[in-house]
């Protein structure tokens, strides 16, 4: 199973409204909701109680994602390089 936090899909849908990279959001949207491999967390006060532990992470965004990860003691897939370099989660890529 594959975690996907909610606030992974809402940065998703800003750079796809904003057009910084060309995709269709609701496509994927709608494949990872329906893919039952992928489950669809969203924040909550356990989340962000561990947001509070995540003391490498300055953005808050990359906080909740680092937290959320953390919470459900996952790996994260990310290009971000702060969150890479960090000790707060393992990176898978």
């Amino acid at each position: 199973m594959s975690i996907v936090p909610t606030i992974v899909l809402s940065e998703a849908l800003d750079i796809a409204e904003k057009r910084k990279v060309e995709f269709d959001f609701q496509e994927m949207y709608h494949l990872i909701r329906d893919t039952p491999a992928f489950e669809i967390i969203g924040f909550t006060t356990g989340i962000f109680d561990e947001t509070l532990e995540v003391k490498d992470i300055q953005e808050i965004h990359d906080r909740i994602i680092v937290a959320t990860a953390r919470f459900y003691s996952s790996g994260i897939i990310t290009k971000d390089k702060i969150i890479r370099a960090s000790s707060e989660v393992e990176s898978l890529f």
